[in-house]
């Protein structure tokens, strides 16, 4: 059940909900005027209001802001770029990002990808789907900041920023070098981008691409990991080496 409501609707000390908000906690949760509930804004605001006004012909309601709190990004961003999955994985791969405070997703179709790009009168539809797992999961969590998910593309529309404070980490093999290899330019990164292909990896011809555009090869060790371990491994030694893992 969600900790916490969601709205972008804030003038002045008055918030104003939808109807997403209003079924969860005045249908659902029984809420009433006088109780205080806790609010995301999606960019950073951490609110607790109280409810002043109740509009049940049109589904909405309004509270007042009580106290607001703005949390600092964590740093650096971390992008996450990854080969999409079938279904109900992709939807769980999202739920675990941001809680895991990512900041970015790009879904990619690769060679080797079991889910092939969605047809184009399905793009905006699956969008908005993931959109709202996204915001289910802050609403869940308590992360102060919505994720940007980007249209799935093919691998090699994938463009990839430059600069000396952008570490760009190619997830592929037991071959390649550890992680900690990278640490030094990770201590001092202001976004890394983290790319994790499907389980059968890339091919040659994508490691080819991406190297090209400066990610550095690495591996997460010798057995062969699910997308959605993947996933959540590598976004912790990430943070870890980095540490991201501190209060807002």
């Amino acid at each position: 059940m969600a900790n916490f409501s969601y709205t972008r609707q804030i003038s002045g000390a008055t918030a104003s909900f939808d109807q997403d908000e209003y079924r969860h906690f005045i249908t659902v949760l029984r809420k009433k005027p006088g109780d205080l509930i806790d609010f995301l804004d999606g960019q950073g605001g951490k609110y607790t209001g109280r409810i002043i006004a109740i509009d049940t012909a049109n589904n909405s309601f309004q509270a007042e802001v009580k106290t607001h709190r703005h949390c600092r990004p964590n740093s650096p961003s971390i992008t996450l770029a990854l080969a999409l999955p079938k279904g109900k994985k992709f939807v769980f791969i999202i739920q675990k990002a941001v809680e895991l405070g990512i900041r970015k997703i790009i879904p990619l179709e690769t060679r080797y990808s079991v889910k092939q790009l969605p047809a184009s009168r399905d793009k905006e539809r699956k969008l908005i789907q993931w959109q709202k797992t996204a915001l289910e999961a802050i609403k869940q969590c308590g992360n102060p900041y919505l994720p940007e998910i980007k249209h799935p593309i093919p691998l090699t529309s994938l463009n990839l920023p430059t600069g000396k404070n952008c570490v760009k980490l190619l997830f592929h093999g037991p071959a390649a070098e550890g992680i900690s290899t990278q640490e030094a330019a990770l201590a001092r990164a202001r976004e890394v981008i983290m790319i994790i292909g499907p389980e059968g990896g890339f091919s040659p011809e994508e490691i080819e691409f991406l190297s090209g555009q400066g990610c550095q090869t690495i591996s997460l060790g010798s057995n062969i990991l699910r997308l959605e371990t993947a996933v959540i491994a590598a976004t912790a030694i990430v943070q870890y080496l980095t540490s991201t893992l501190t209060a807002s």
